[in-house]
């Protein structure tokens, strides 16, 4: 009898205690949260801390005040997030994956949505998600329109230009030409108003940029073009590398620039088989005629 009675007591006290941590922790138990692989969660972690870089504290809470006010969850976690437990890391998490599914993201990932809304904050510079950064000193990627001196994500940039001749490191007979005048013979109609800047860290590739801003990595060949003086193959980027990234819809809703992009995709497909990658080829091609 004293036996079922301790037993009974711890069973309660198991009981009340996992309430209490779901009760303080809110969605902590349930939702995308409890379903995520300890990758996705190391990789959002890493995506919020990036975000957080180079925020003033009162930056990042309007940052986090914009969240609530777009998801409609209140009392997500403030303040550095190196100090947040899991319950505060699973609300948002779960805020963001809720919100990424609705209408209202219009197709876009949780992450791609964060990074333009954090360019919107009065006053921030510096990282982007991912640990990249916001340029404001250096050169800006060449034919993108911009000043000597780089555009600050959300900035007005300017339209691409065709040029007679390209870079050094892509001149005729080298590995790059073919590829740098396909992208050239396209540029002139890409839309570069309100492009983002997006410096490339260590560990960094094309396609998963691509899918950050974008949400598929499919669409880096609009990355390509708008950056095709310093880049044209997409295992080629470098740490260090400023990165214009046009805006998605701009370009996609505007008859010239959409025509252009499927004529590249075309193009780089045909490249791509002649190269004997016959696949992307084929996944390039499909994409493309998509669009």
């Amino acid at each position: 009898m004293r036996k079922a009675a301790i037993t009974m007591i711890l069973i309660i006290g198991v009981i009340f205690a996992f309430s209490s941590c779901a009760h303080l922790g809110g969605d902590y138990w349930v939702g995308a949260w409890a379903s995520a692989s300890q990758e996705d969660i190391d990789a959002f972690k890493k995506e919020i801390k990036a975000l957080y870089a180079g925020m003033s504290e009162t930056q990042w809470d309007a940052f986090i005040s914009e969240i609530e006010k777009a998801t409609g969850v209140s009392n997500l976690p403030r303040g550095n997030p190196d100090n947040w437990n899991d319950a505060q890391w699973a609300r948002l998490y779960n805020a963001l994956k809720d919100y990424e599914a609705s209408e209202a993201a219009g197709n876009r990932t949780w992450n791609s949505w964060l990074t333009g809304l954090r360019a919107s904050i009065p006053g921030v510079s510096g990282g982007t998600a991912g640990g990249g950064t916001t340029s404001t000193a250096g050169s800006a990627a060449a034919g993108s329109g911009t000043t000597a001196g780089g555009t600050a994500a959300g900035s007005t940039a300017g339209s691409g230009a065709i040029s007679s001749t390209p870079p050094a490191q892509f001149a005729e007979g080298t590995a790059g030409y073919s590829a740098w005048s396909i992208f050239n013979r396209y540029s002139s109609n890409l839309i570069l108003t309100n492009a983002q800047q997006y410096t490339v860290v260590s560990g960094d590739q094309m396609r998963l940029i691509s899918e950050r801003f974008y949400g598929n990595q499919l669409y880096y060949p609009l990355i390509l073009l708008a950056n095709r003086d310093q880049v044209v193959d997409p295992a080629l980027i470098n740490v260090g590398m400023v990165l214009t990234i046009p805006d998605l819809n701009a370009n996609l809703n505007n008859p010239a620039s959409l025509q252009s992009i499927k004529e590249t995709y075309r193009d780089v497909a045909a490249l791509r088989r002649a190269e004997g990658s016959t696949a992307e080829a084929d996944s390039l091609l499909a994409f493309g005629n998509g669009l």
